[in-house]
């Protein structure tokens, strides 16, 4: 292996985001009293540090009130020091003004070293140096991390400028978040009974009666809270080297950074690496979990016969202690870095994605909670159930618990958003029907409300973008936003096949069809779960393209479920019995017609061509089946 400059090994040098956290004025807090300060400062760690590992973070270091520790991106980082101030601003809600630990917070994304024994590096060196710039209760952010998290979030930024940092050779261009919170009912009624003082005398009891009424109303002022965010964690183990193979047990750390890179860029989940443990304490993978705050732990183990290599994986249940998903993959002359990202996009997609081994995992759970204890998100699960069938029975099923659940929670954006999903599926999945209009702008209203919701998650802000890149493509054919929302949503979740195979659909009618066809092309390479419409999309994007050849290639083990797809396809080709054919077994699915289809969002010529080819191969102007 070859060694770095400082005699580090090169692949322990690693890119990562890096919070510091410090409380302002620690030392005026512990002169007035010690033991209470101490006590309380215990308390907030106590909540702070499982919030670091909710986000897929690790501690690098807790010196006294400072607190360091990394993230494996930047969005994760920021989102975890915004969560740290909302919930210290409640945690402060109570405490008078004098007694209040108000922490700052700076956030860099840079490069770290760790040695086996210290981690290090300008990474941090910056990020502490951002911490006492941010103002009490505030956050202070470097532009790299600006950079990395622009339009993912939506936070509120000021720009402060360049400057230049003790011990850094250049200047740091610094930006501000501000991070909505809860103002402490003390300051205000302070201010104000200090006000009400100075003008009771000349004000008499009107100005008195006014003060009183407002306090009373401001007791009462409903506050911005964060919305929950039921995303479950997975503490990725460094993977073990069989049979004492001191190279494979180099290689285990390295394995289990990336598996958790590329676990970690899916937003239904958050990861937390436990590569920075002591040995002892990764015997056993359900007592990491639970140390880390994480409900499940990922570890394997690799073994190397001659010029094979094979690897395998388990993902354990922190409450149980059950192994709940295992497999083996096996390689034969390749290099580490391509068994590395193998090994991740493969287990990505068999326990990550809308369809992996977690979700069905949590789905199971949801099932059994009774009905009194469930929650919003158990809801949406039990919806997301039904909808996966891919039924347009299903779908009914589906709709009508996220209706319940909405009759319950009715402010909830997540159920909003899997609301909205019965309808889309309806126009694009099952459909169109001739209600297509009606029921595309029901999933459109109900997927802008959700959209406006604030303090939005990680998850709530995919399944967001998800959504409106089908719906802004039916709301007035604004096929330009549609690619925009799906292109926001890949950047999200790049390794989620089912995503990338769908949007495939809408970037191809915006008339991207190079882009589409790269989309659904890796999502038939790379869908572990065997998408049903993945074949049909990759297809479609060929035909429309006029590569009918490879339409047809493409298409084959998917006809069932893209029979129109399919039709066209053999038009283009000359095979009309064949297309004829096809669109008779696709009219005994549903009521489709020529305006029917015509509803489908579609740059011209592109829907002018489809539309032709359908009824070269007779397909109705409109259908003798009543709509549904």
């Amino acid at each position: 292996m070859s060694e770095a400059p400082d005699g580090l090994r090169v692949d322990e040098r690693r890119l990562a985001a890096i919070l510091a956290a410090d409380v302002a004025g620690y030392s005026r807090l512990m002169g007035r009293n010690e033991e209470e300060t101490v006590r309380e400062l215990e308390a907030h760690q106590a909540v702070i540090l499982p919030l670091i590992a909710r986000h897929g973070g690790s501690i690098i270091n807790i010196a006294g009130d400072g607190i360091v520790a990394q993230f494996p991106s930047a969005v994760r980082a920021v989102e975890c020091a915004v969560a740290i101030q909302k919930i210290m601003a409640e945690r402060n809600f109570e405490i008078p003004a004098e007694r209040r630990m108000l922490l700052r917070i700076g956030v860099n994304l840079g490069d770290i070293i760790h040695d086996g024994t210290r981690t290090y590096g300008d990474g941090i060196n910056v990020a502490a140096r951002l911490e006492p710039l941010a103002e009490p209760g505030g956050i202070c952010i470097s532009s790299t991390v600006r950079d990395a998290i622009f339009g993912k979030l939506g936070l509120p930024l000021r720009d402060i400028g360049e400057k230049s940092l003790k011990n850094i050779a250049r200047p740091v261009h610094i930006y501000q978040i501000q991070a909505p919170g809860t103002r402490a009912r003390r300051d205000w009624l302070g201010s104000g009974l200090r006000q009400y003082r100075r003008l009771a005398p000349a004000l008499g009891l009107a100005v008195l009666l006014i003060a009183i009424a407002g306090v009373g109303a401001w007791r009462f002022w409903p506050r911005e809270t964060l919305m929950p965010d039921y995303t479950p964690v997975i503490a990725v183990l460094p993977f073990a080297g069989a049979d004492d193979d001191a190279g494979l047990e180099r290689l285990g750390p390295s394995f289990a950074r990336e598996v958790a890179s590329v676990l970690s860029t899916f937003p239904l989940l958050r990861v937390v690496s436990a590569s920075d443990l002591p040995p002892q304490k990764l015997a056993s993978p359900k007592q990491v979990a639970r140390e880390l705050g994480a409900n499940y732990a990922l570890g394997g183990d690799l073994l190397r016969a001659g010029n094979k290599t094979r690897v395998r994986a388990q993902l354990t249940d922190a409450a149980s202690g059950e192994t709940v998903w295992s497999d083996s993959y096996e390689f034969e002359g390749e290099d580490q870095v391509s068994i590395q990202e193998k090994t991740a996009t493969t287990i990505y997609g068999e326990i990550a994605g809308i369809g992996g081994k977690v979700r069905k995992i949590e789905e199971a759970a949801a099932w059994r909670k009774p009905e009194s204890a469930l929650t919003d998100y158990d809801y949406y699960l039990r919806s997301q159930t039904y909808f996966m069938r891919f039924t347009p029975d299903d779908n009914v099923r589906s709709r009508k618990l996220a209706e319940e659940g909405l009759a319950r929670f009715p402010n909830s954006p997540l159920l909003k958003i899997r609301l909205a999903w019965t309808y889309m599926s309806e126009a694009d999945t099952y459909g169109p029907f001739e209600n297509c209009r009606e029921t595309a702008e029901t999933a459109y209203k109900l997927g802008r409300e959700a959209e406006e919701a604030k303090n939005k998650s990680r998850f709530l802000i995919y399944q967001s973008r998800k959504l409106m890149s089908h719906a802004y493509a039916w709301h007035g054919e604004d096929l330009d936003r549609s690619v925009q929302e799906a292109e926001a949503a890949v950047e999200m979740s790049p390794y989620d096949a089912e995503l990338r195979g769908g949007l495939a659909f809408y970037v191809a009618n915006a008339g991207k069809l190079d882009e589409a066809i790269e989309w659904a092309s890796w999502t038939v390479a790379h869908d572990s779960q065997k998408n049903l419409f993945a074949k049909g999309n990759l297809a479609w994007a060929h035909y429309l393209a006029g590569r009918n050849d490879e339409a047809l290639k493409a298409i084959k083990g998917g006809e069932a479920f893209s029979l129109s797809i399919l039709t066209v396809i053999y038009v283009r080709l000359g095979r009309l019995d064949e297309a004829r054919a096809a669109a008779a077994e696709w009219l005994k699915t549903g009521p489709h017609s020529i305006l029917t289809e015509s509803c489908l969002p579609m740059r011209e010529p592109l829907k002018r061509m489809y539309l032709d080819d359908l009824r070269k191969a007779g397909v109705p102007e409109r259908s003798e089946w009543a709509s549904p």
